[in-house]
């Protein structure tokens, strides 16, 4: 077999901000041909039936992905064997994933979910558990662009059936839930083969439960962050799923895509960090996470900038009135966007300098104000107020965390990105831009050659 490599630090983040631009683009292909496939309604739906898969999975993990990803990161190829412990997590978290899912689906009754996609939704726990955990054991390894690579390619996978499905005027959404089960199938397959590629180990059950116990502790230190941010982050899509229609469902979660551009930067970044954060001293961390921040706000605030004069383009032209209320949702969820990227650096250094138990007291406090909040918006104001809601939560969060993360970490550095740090990223886009553009027209010339 062919020897693998890894990138270093800069090439990671490098990397993954391009994958992430590159996935940016592909989500809003997914968006636009959804909605104009299957209208407000039909988009309504396919989110809430994605959402409620993703929320049972998170809950389910008891934060053994990021436990495994820590240790992988920590540990490398140490003498140490988890193929077992992997397959075995993977069994038992999508047992409690399937019983979350029949929760969740037990008290709703505003979605109209088919009897094909009951089914499909119970088939994509397993597959879906398997793509979580075996591509943040590769991330752990150190293997960042392969899981970035299968990403890009899963998601043009997906694609292809839309454009099909538009050309040949396909409606019926149980069509678009089995291509996304397939999808999440092969990729899960992928993962589990590149996985035993790189792990190079077999399996092992020697020092299994001392490897439980040590993982599921640590796990279970970072998983009520996890889930608390994770109902935090789609308070404002769950309320509408139990409370609203499938069609305003679908109008607003389109303005959350929208707005939620920025979340695959800040994600771009905290991927890497992460698994740096708890190879560093307190001090040193401290300092990357002061670094990240910076680094993030600016990104988000940038991307979020562009990526609004392009929202509108595609809703004016593209997507028609049924969905021009996502607008200005998304305009209100953009500076809740820009305060979420600092909350992401500090809950990333909290993880990897395992010091997530001092934030657990906050976040319910959080918790139950941003659903407080969202709920009385919503019932005021309807979406519009929703949006607002989930932005006056993003950013209580923000301020809150960031006092205790200064209160920790002892360091209290600006967190505000310099002028010179726009400059600097706003360069490295014109750079890539230039870049991209010089491998198209290079392309284009080598095609060109061979035609003629």
């Amino acid at each position: 077999m062919t020897k693998l490599t890894k990138l270093g630090t800069a090439k990671k983040i490098y990397d993954g901000f391009v994958t992430k631009v590159i996935l940016v683009f592909l989500k809003f292909a997914v968006l636009i041909l959804t909605a104009k496939l299957f209208g407000a309604e039909g988009r309504g739906i396919y989110v809430a039936i994605l959402t409620f898969v993703g929320m049972s999975i998170n809950l389910a993990t008891f934060g053994l992905g990021d436990s495994l990803l820590q240790r992988l990161a920590k540990r490398g190829y140490a003498p140490k064997n988890y193929t077992a412990f992997l397959g075995a997590s993977i069994f038992v978290i999508s047992l409690i994933g399937l019983a979350g899912l029949h929760a969740f689906l037990y008290f709703q009754h505003n979605q109209e979910i088919t009897f094909i996609s009951f089914w499909i939704m119970n088939l994509l726990i397993p597959f879906s558990v398997t793509e979580l955990l075996t591509s943040l054991c590769l991330r752990g390894l150190g293997y960042h662009y392969l899981v970035n690579r299968v990403s890009i390619f899963s998601r043009v996978f997906l694609i292809s059936f839309l454009l099909l499905a538009f050309f040949i005027k396909v409606e019926n959404l149980d069509y678009l839930v089995i291509w996304y089960f397939l999808t999440t199938l092969i990729t899960s397959l992928i993962f589990v083969f590149l996985f035993l590629h790189v792990n190079a180990y077999p399996v092992s059950l020697g020092k299994f439960f001392t490897r439980f116990k040590i993982l599921l502790w640590r796990g279970l230190q970072i998983h009520p962050i996890n889930i608390l941010m994770e109902f935090e982050n789609r308070f404002d899509v769950m309320l509408l799923i139990y409370f609203a229609s499938s069609s305003n469902l679908g109008v607003y979660v389109t303005g959350v895509s929208f707005a939620q551009a920025g979340f695959y930067v800040s994600n771009s970044i905290t991927a890497i960090l992460t698994t740096d954060f708890g190879k560093e001293t307190a001090v040193k961390a401290s300092q990357i996470a002061i670094k990240g921040q910076q680094y993030a706000i600016a990104s988000v605030t940038l991307v979020s900038f562009i990526n609004s004069f392009v929202a509108i383009g595609i809703v004016y032209f593209i997507l028609g009135s049924d969905f021009y209320l996502c607008i200005p949702i998304m305009l209100i969820l953009v500076f809740g966007i820009i305060a979420d990227a600092s909350t992401r650096i500090i809950a990333s250094w909290s993880k990897g300098q395992l010091e997530s138990r001092f934030f657990i007291k906050i976040s319910i406090i959080t918790w139950f104000f941003n659903f407080f909040v969202c709920l009385s918006a919503l019932l005021l104001l309807g979406t519009i107020g929703l949006a607002v809601g989930s932005t006056i939560g993003y950013i209580f969060r923000a301020l809150i965390y960031l006092r205790v993360f200064r209160s920790k970490s002892g360091n209290y550095d600006n967190i505000i990105p310099t002028r010179a740090i726009y400059i600097e990223l706003i360069k490295k886009i014109i750079s890539l831009l230039r870049q991209t553009l010089f491998a198209i027209l290079q392309a284009s010339k080598q095609k060109l050659k061979v035609l003629f």
